[in-house]
């Protein structure tokens, strides 16, 4: 959370809202974007701790799952 985020390639942080480290995500995120790393920051109602990992069991957790591999989609469209 205290690093250098200066010249790190794109960033997606997914957590929950109720997750116990939902505050460091947000500031990571913050503070990546400060430094020019293009940033996407989703923060998920009611979830628990890592819900994408249940995909083939809750709904949200496919979501997340499809979301994630839009931003690598469009994280690799822009790198040409």
């Amino acid at each position: 959370m205290n690093g250098d985020y200066v010249g790190m390639p794109p960033m997606m942080l997914v957590c929950s809202d109720a997750e116990a480290l939902r505050d460091d995500a947000r500031r990571v995120a913050e503070r990546a974007r400060d430094a020019g790393v293009r940033v996407r920051y989703d923060a998920w109602p009611g979830q628990v701790h890592d819900f994408p990992t249940f995909a083939g069991l809750i709904p949200e957790g496919r979501q997340a799952i499809t979301r994630i591999g839009e931003f690598l989609l469009e994280t690799d469209s822009a790198r040409g």
